[in-house]
């Protein structure tokens, strides 16, 4: 589609003596120029369609198989005692959630941890039963396999836990010191809904980031920014143009991740309005930093790499697996200078209702807006400056 967008027609049309100015309406036939032949421009090249598709989809399934993998250590328990009190402990075990428990004979079990198809073999006694009965010391077997030391870890603390947790349970008495647990939160959130609602932003940030800035980019490389350059349109209308069409295709990755999210991984969400409103503003804040990006680069190679290289990095270093208030004090002034961590923190807000950074759900979305017109402006002044060297 050609770039003439009818600048020569509304300067014609301008009363003689006027300073030559681009009236709102001419703003708008820039904007909707821009829009639709970007948009034009993404559905012709498939291949790069698919690929601002399946990324963020492929990021989500491997944070997926991520947590599915590091949630809970696989356990095999071999119960050669059948008594009731046998039971508890495995049900002990079992509300500990520092386990995938596994019920199986000892050659078995033993050939499971030889293979490494388990982490811990766990032995429950044929006299368990009956030493408990006599409150008599009675001794858990433990065969670990301390490849791994986080799950190495999270097998002898789940453990000790399943034991303080059975005694509590089936001898109150007996333990004077007990815990009394208060939740900060009204609701719990599992691991894997946890780390899942934060990939509906990296959905939204390689989305953006591709799509605007290979649009950008494309028409460096083909060199037809130059029509535009040398014509009276405003800045601002060709970047609000070009961020509208790149949004519009961006969130299509975005609406497959949250289906994903909620048929597949069933993760309610609190706050349906906020939710949306908040993709729309990450949406928004991603296209402008893709458009920003193609702009530098000028390189539809380069863009690509680069937002492959740094979009899993900056996710993974602002808050995915816990509030970044937990780490250390580096991290968190390194992640607060990016936009990532606190569209995360909003996200959970209004999915989970949960509170993750210093800031309420109001100043994050402050500080997103305020990212996403440093952005615009920063486009802006990089075209002119192109057009200065044209």
């Amino acid at each position: 589609m050609s770039h003439e967008f009818f600048w020569q027609d509304q300067q014609q049309k301008q009363p003689a003596g006027l300073p030559t100015q681009v009236s709102a309406f001419l703003w708008l036939d820039v904007v909707v120029a821009c829009l639709r032949k970007d948009m034009i421009s993404a559905l012709s090249e498939r291949v790069t369609l698919f690929q601002m598709l399946i990324l963020p989809i492929n990021y989500t399934i491997l944070l997926v198989l991520f947590a599915l993998a590091g949630s809970a250590a696989p356990t095999t328990v071999v119960m050669v005692d059948h008594g009731p009190y046998a039971q508890r402990f495995y049900d002990a075990m079992q509300v500990s959630h520092s386990f995938r428990l596994q019920v199986e004979s000892e050659g078995t079990a033993q050939a499971m941890l030889v293979r490494g198809d388990t982490v811990a073999l766990v032995t429950i006694p044929g006299n368990f039963d009956q030493m408990v009965r006599r409150g008599q010391r009675v001794e858990i077997g433990l065969l670990v396999n301390n490849l791994n030391t986080d799950f190495t870890d999270d097998v002898t603390r789940g453990l000790r836990l399943a034991v303080t947790t059975f005694y509590q349970q089936q001898f109150p008495g007996k333990i004077s010191i007990v815990t009394q647990i208060h939740d900060a939160h009204p609701q719990q959130t599992d691991y894997i809904p946890y780390l899942s609602v934060a990939v509906v932003v990296i959905g939204l940030l390689v989305g953006g980031l591709l799509q605007a800035g290979n649009a950008m980019a494309r028409d460096w490389e083909q060199k037809t920014i130059k029509e535009v350059l040398l014509s009276p349109a405003p800045r601002s209308a060709i970047v609000v143009g070009k961020m509208l069409a790149a949004g519009t295709v961006s969130l299509l990755s975005a609406l497959i991740v949250i289906l994903f999210l909620v048929l597949v991984i069933h993760v309610s969400v609190l706050d349906w309005s906020g939710f949306l409103a908040t993709i729309l503003l990450l949406s928004a804040v991603s296209v402008a930093a893709g458009t920003l990006l193609g702009n530098l680069l000028k390189l539809r190679q380069t863009v690509t790499l680069l937002t492959r290289g740094i979009s899993v990095p900056l996710f993974l270093l602002s808050g995915v697996f816990n509030p970044i208030t937990y780490s250390t004090i580096g991290l968190v002034v390194l992640a607060r200078l990016f936009p990532v961590h606190y569209a995360i923190s909003l996200v959970q807000s209004t999915v989970l209702g949960q509170r993750t950074n210093i800031l309420s759900p109001q100043g994050n979305a402050l500080v997103l807006v305020g990212f996403l017109l440093l952005f615009v402006v920063c486009s802006c002044l990089v075209l002119r400056r192109g057009h200065s060297e044209q």
